[in-house]
């Protein structure tokens, strides 16, 4: 499945052509049901799916996404074990039997399910806890509710007028814009961990958060989250997989997919992995793959590929990230003719590395570096959060907030000061509740998982493939709130697990330090700035052959948009669109990229850039 979009109400199935704004592939498939109170278009992959929708007692249930297994008041239940053989929607059908509506709570899987009861004249509209696939939608002024899973199709729809407001400043400044908000005039994202029950006959609607992080210590030694943690991975790859489907991993010489590797130890899995050329991280992943008993694939991009990737990509983005984020997109066919489902580690870095919990770091000019410390900062306010979003703490390396061809006329700051705040429930942030100031600040990069920059990464592969991320269980985020603080800075729990899982795997040394995951986490952490020092002064560092070819799995876009036209032909093809938008300077677009040419890395506020002027909606709303 691909997405879902609707209206409710206002004469619903007049509407023929809206669902259409839906399809990314030729060979995708739209479904439809339409009455007078409901019109429903689902778009959706063959693999794993079954017929929809499913029905009980009158009520109907679409279900867009994946469901493996149950944490209801029994206790949790494996899908695979109790109902082996129902679709996902039959499976929620019989939940919802048992549970009423409060099933949705209970899940464990990424998704958005509709439910429909006509006689009682609702349809709930229910997100998964991260919010993982996003569901847009607008109140008409004639009593509709329309949404879509596709933001930029909501402004085809003919009872929608929209435009630009002051959230577009978040999106180039942070490469997304936060929480339920959008930067579009009343467009908003349903919340993560939501049931919103919609009246058919009114448009009326009311929202119910079933579930926030919420840091809860567990006073245990480290060793139990590791074997926790461990036991937990098992069984989530194990509810994701089959013995008659073709898996592929995304493979790094990293952790991440080298701990799926490791749960998929002689299964029928590929590990594909991308890069300009056959560096050590290559060479490490092919022996990831190899001692896993997988096969392996490389798969080359080309200096064009990030020109073809924002000729295709904008046009199916929802102003979260950048086109450089389809990771994939450009490898669909190459992929999808292989195998039937595709497994990632995304995520894992933020969710259980604790990348973005703010540490002390310590400048060495000497060897132009800062150095991480294994401790961890304070977790104390509200003014703390806004200072690390305007500081760029969870943004791209080296990217200037705002940009400077921005001109807004109230700051960024205030909009953000503005939006986060004590709320009655929390803290409030752009639509969204957190318990305390700790949550605010360890979680709210992942809750929802669109206000992660790299979004468009999950979100491609969504579109592209039947796509699993084991990372996503929900027995691991659970673990994962009970961790105390005093672990994040100085542990890897993803690392450690490995070594418990498969201490031959976690024998390879790491691509980029040059440690194996088998050593102390000291040795690894400080071990990586050594292994730099040796790359970069003792001429100890592989010589790629191109300019933007790295070391590690992806490309240098510093480099490449210096070597390169396609950012410069892009901005001056749209020249007369960036002059007539009156928060645009067109001087400043230039001055930006001259500046980057002079050895300045603007690629962050470069590719956001070029991502808006390719967007389809850009040129429906402003020219």
């Amino acid at each position: 499945m691909v997405g879902i979009c609707g209206t409710i109400g206002s004469d619903a199935g007049s509407d023929r052509s809206f669902g259409e704004a839906l399809r990314w592939w030729d060979d995708e498939i739209v479904r439809r049901y339409d009455d007078d109170a409901l019109s429903v278009h689902l778009s959706r992959h063959d693999f794993y799916d079954g017929d929809q929708p499913a029905e009980v007692d009158g009520v109907r249930l679409w279900v867009w996404g994946s469901i493996v297994g149950c944490d209801g008041p029994e206790g949790y239940t494996q899908r695979r074990d109790i109902h082996p053989d129902l679709a996902d929607a039959a499976y929620c059908a019989r939940l919802y039997e048992q549970y009423g509506i409060e099933f949705v709570e209970y899940l464990n899987g990424e998704f958005v399910i509709l439910v429909y009861d006509a006689a009682a004249g609702t349809v709930t509209l229910c997100t998964d806890r991260l919010g993982s696939r996003p569901v847009f939608y607008v109140r008409t002024s004639d009593g509709g509710f329309v949404f879509s899973s596709r933001i930029q199709s909501l402004a085809r729809h003919p009872a929608i007028e929209t435009g630009f407001d002051r959230y577009i400043y978040e999106y180039f400044a942070f490469e997304r814009v936060l929480g339920t908000r959008t930067p579009l005039e009343g467009i908003e994202k349903l919340p993560p961990a939501s049931r919103t029950a919609i009246d058919v006959s009114t448009g009326e609607s009311e929202t119910a958060v079933y579930w926030r992080p919420e840091y809860r210590p567990l006073d245990r030694p480290y060793s139990y989250f590791v074997r926790e943690f461990a036991d937990r991975f098992e069984r989530a790859i194990a509810d994701r997989t089959s013995e008659d489907a073709e898996y592929g991993v995304l493979l790094s010489g990293g952790i991440d997919s080298r701990l799926i590797a490791a749960a998929t130890l002689g299964s029928s899995v590929t590990g594909y992995h991308m890069n300009e050329w056959e560096n050590r991280e290559a060479e490490i992943a092919k022996e990831i793959a190899s001692l896993a008993g997988h096969d392996y694939k490389f798969l080359k991009r080309d200096k064009d590929y990030q020109k073809r990737a924002l000729r295709r990509n904008p046009s199916h983005m929802s102003f979260i990230s950048s086109f450089d984020q389809g990771q994939a997109t450009n490898f669909r066919d190459e992929i999808a003719d292989e195998l039937d489902v595709v497994m990632s580690g995304l995520y894992s870095d933020v969710l259980y590395q604790h990348n973005y919990v703010p540490t002390r770091n310590i400048d060495i000019p000497v060897l132009g570096e800062t150095i991480t410390l294994p401790l961890s900062r304070g977790h104390d306010s509200i003014d703390t959060y806004i200072d690390l979003l305007l500081n760029g703490h969870y943004t791209r390396p080296d990217k200037s907030i705002p940009p400077l061809y921005i001109e807004s006329p109230v700051s960024l700051e205030t909009i953000l000061r503005n939006e986060i705040g004590q709320g009655r429930n929390g803290i409030r942030s752009h639509g969204v509740h957190y318990p305390s100031p700790i949550e605010l600040i360890r979680s709210s990069y992942y809750y929802p998982i669109t206000n992660a920059w790299s979004y468009f990464f999950h979100q491609s592969l969504v579109q592209m493939f039947p796509y699993r991320n084991p990372f996503l269980d929900i027995r691991l985020l659970h673990l994962q709130h009970r961790m105390p603080i005093k672990y994040h800075a100085r542990t890897n729990i993803v690392n450690d697990a490995l070594c418990k899982l498969s201490p031959k795997l976690a024998s390879i040394p790491h691509a980029n330090n040059g440690v194996k995951p088998s050593h102390p986490f000291l040795i690894r952490h400080f071990g990586t700035y050594a292994y730099k020092f040796n790359q970069r002064y003792l001429g100890r560092e592989e010589k790629p052959s191109e300019p933007h070819h790295t070391t590690g799995s992806w490309t240098d876009d510093n480099e490449l948009i210096r070597s390169t036209e396609f950012i410069p032909g892009t901005i001056n093809e749209h020249k007369e669109l960036i002059e007539e938008i009156d928060w645009l300077h067109w001087e400043n677009v230039q001055e930006t990229y001259r500046r980057h040419m002079e050895g300045e890395n603007n690629r962050g506020e470069l590719f956001p850039l070029v991502t808006f002027l390719e967007m389809p909606i850009t040129t429906l709303l402003l020219s």
